[in-house]
């Protein structure tokens, strides 16, 4: 799912209340991404995840940071592969 490399070990999530089923971070990333039906609301269940994370101590501040930056930049790399792919503008 993610395009690039956070550094962040994919480890698994301990079951709870917030997470019942128990699973990895990248299988609740992908869960986020396939249950939006749009880019935005996608970003906020992936925010609200990492936040519950962090709050569960999961994952430190650092390694939430590092989550969010790398999805941010692989949503830039995906938006100028399409606009490349469509015939706009390019970064070049």
């Amino acid at each position: 799912m993610l395009a690039c490399d956070s550094g962040v070990p994919n480890l698994p999530i301990p079951p709870s209340a917030a997470f019942p089923d128990g699973c990895t971070i990248e299988d609740q990333i992908v869960a986020c991404a396939e249950a939006s039906s749009s880019p935005g609301q996608r970003d906020k269940c992936v925010k609200a995840l990492l936040n519950e994370l962090r709050k569960q101590q999961v994952i430190t501040e650092r390694q939430r940071k590092a989550v969010d930056t790398c999805l941010k930049k692989s949503k830039k790399r995906h938006v100028a592969a399409h606009t490349r792919a469509a015939g706009g503008a390019t970064d070049h």
